[in-house]
């Protein structure tokens, strides 16, 4: 997925964070995964199971 699109939909879904650098990790097999300002991860599942399983498991 493009990189740049998911630090877009980052600053749509927290507005107030202020993002000054962004890093992809290429390390996942199962995810993307963004690395915002050295601080915070980021991840968004690359398949519909990833995706079943986050709503399971946080409920929504």
């Amino acid at each position: 997925m493009a990189y740049k699109l998911l630090a877009g939909r980052i600053m749509e879904v927290y507005p107030d964070l202020k993002i000054v650098k962004y890093e992809k990790n290429n390390f996942g097999q199962n995810n993307d995964v963004l690395i915002i300002n050295d601080q915070l991860v980021f991840r968004f599942p690359k398949y519909e199971d990833g995706i079943r399983n986050l709503e399971r498991k946080y409920h929504y």
